[in-house]
């Protein structure tokens, strides 16, 4: 092991040991949506066929019993079938793991499973560094920082410890959009292999969740970026792009040509029987008509937030309020770092050393911030039907999200003074919105203060121990495994 390899050595070290702490401690079906899940995979290994989805697959009433109760053993949740409508890759892909252990009792089945998606983590968190080694080519241990932020954070993983196909969705779409870096926007004349691969992990994403959809326009995306990078003709981009989309099509289509004989000509993605079946659960337009759009949007945001970082089970155990307005803060410091970073000096930090002309360092920006935006809106066109203020939503481009913090983070560390200002200007707005109404934020504004203060601190001991650096990232691996030996094994 080299003296480079080995921060993502120990990373992924560190990620294994979190996520098998979650699988073995969860309880049996305290992850959300794992009964629905594990059905699926049951019904591909015993019927070889896959299910369908019928009205009654969502007995609100029983789970919420099921709920309350925690999921005694023994529990019966044959009957929790609401995923059926998935695309089937990830449960193709599982069903091997449950027919090994067909004859075993349920929970070893269900650790079992929950083992296969961690391995599905593993390739996620390669997936993330090879991103940060393309924005950053030079600089592996900024790209082992990312890497570490996508793998540490609890609710993440969490949810990549058990019955889901979230954890696939995410790596197969991160490495459309690494794939789409290289093969597009670094290069001027994409080789035909490259962009064959491209349109096959396209169509793999298309057969895993609806929320690795957003990998269409990002390739869309790419096209266009690489028109305006390279200036080929229009029909050569038009070629690339053909050369994309048929195996991408040549692998989906059947399973939506499926779906239109099993739910009909107006429902190719079988979502408005899932709908019609979930009727039951709270809509957007329902809360609105109890609360004012204000309070609806705020509280919305702020669930939304803390779900992001850690609400574990089925979204009903949360961690203590001091940890959320902690990561408020270190959020608000990132915030704050690449605001002062400003516009030339971020697309120097993300385009690394490898540099290259202005407008290359602007495309990398683009692609990320079109990722990140389609997210965001997948989040929000959900949540315009059902309230599901799930922060695991915006995971679909997490990558994002972790290449901005790391950004932030160094940019805060590296000009302590204006971010401690920031953090002034921030502290003294709401301390004059507490004194207002009568309720200063003391514990936030100390914390504020703190971070102001660790800022110099940081720097500081940085010059003198460079190992330092990585101290942030500890601390979030802390957080991570308190989520398991704490919330999780106290709550559940």
């Amino acid at each position: 092991m080299t003296r480079q390899t080995l921060p993502i050595a120990m990373t992924l070290a560190a990620y294994l040991a979190a996520a098998l702490a979650y699988a073995v401690i969860t309880p049996t079906w305290q992850a959300a949506d794992e009964p629905a899940h594990y059905n699926y995979i049951r019904h591909l290994v015993i019927e070889g066929s896959l299910p369908v989805l019928q009205m009654g697959d969502f007995p609100s009433r029983y789970l919420d019993q099921l709920k309350a109760a925690g999921f005694p053993e023994g529990s019966d949740v044959s009957a929790i079938r609401y995923e059926s409508h998935q695309p089937p890759l990830y449960y193709l892909l599982a069903a091997p793991v449950l027919t090994a252990f067909a004859g075993d009792p349920v929970p070893l089945q269900v650790r079992a499973l929950r083992l296969f998606t961690v391995t599905n983590g593993v390739a996620a968190l390669a997936m993330a560094y090879s991103l940060g080694l393309a924005l950053w080519p030079r600089r592996q241990g900024r790209a082992a920082a990312l890497a570490a932020t996508v793998a540490f954070i609890p609710m993440h993983t969490a949810m990549s410890a058990g019955i889901n196909n979230d954890v696939l969705a995410e790596a197969l779409t991160a490495s459309v959009t690494l794939l789409t870096l290289r093969a597009l926007v670094h290069s001027p004349a994409p080789a035909p292999k490259r962009l064959t691969i491209l349109g096959i992990l396209l169509g793999l994403c298309l057969l895993t969740k609806t929320t690795a959809y957003i990998a269409v326009p990002l390739v869309l995306a790419g096209l266009l970026l690489h028109r305006r990078l390279h200036r080929p003709p229009w029909a050569r981009v038009l070629r690339s792009g053909a050369r994309v989309a048929l195996p991408a099509a040549i692998l989906w289509l059947p399973w939506v040509a499926r779906n239109l004989v099993t739910y009909g000509l107006r429902d190719p993605l079988g979502l408005t029987r899932h709908d019609a079946i979930a009727a039951s659960q709270l809509t957007t337009a329902e809360l609105l008509a109890e609360f004012s759009p204000v309070r609806v949007l705020t509280e919305g945001t702020t669930l939304t937030f803390k779900s992001f970082w850690g609400v574990f089970g089925w979204m009903g155990v949360p961690m203590h309020e001091p940890v959320y307005l902690l990561l408020a803060v270190v959020s608000a410091t990132a915030v704050l770092g690449l605001v002062i970073a400003g516009a030339p000096h971020l697309l120097r930090q993300l385009a690394g050393s490898g540099g290259g002309p202005g407008v290359r360092r602007r495309a990398h920006v683009i692609l990320l911030a079109a990722w990140g935006s389609f997210s965001i809106c997948g989040l929000l066109w959900y949540n315009m039907k059902f309230v599901q203020y799930q922060g695991r939503y915006l995971y679909a481009a997490l990558p994002v999200w972790s290449a901005a913090m790391v950004v932030g983070m160094v940019t805060a560390r590296e000009r302590p003074l204006a971010a401690c200002a920031g953090l002034g200007l921030l502290g003294a707005a709401l301390f004059a919105l507490g004194w207002a109404r009568g309720d200063v934020p003391g514990l936030l504004l100390a914390l504020l203060a703190a971070a102001a203060a660790g800022l110099f601190v940081w720097r500081w001991a940085l010059r003198r121990w460079p190992a330092v650096s990585a101290l942030p990232l500890l601390a979030l691996w802390a957080l991570d495994l308190a989520g398991a030996l704490y919330y999780v094994s106290r709550f559940l």
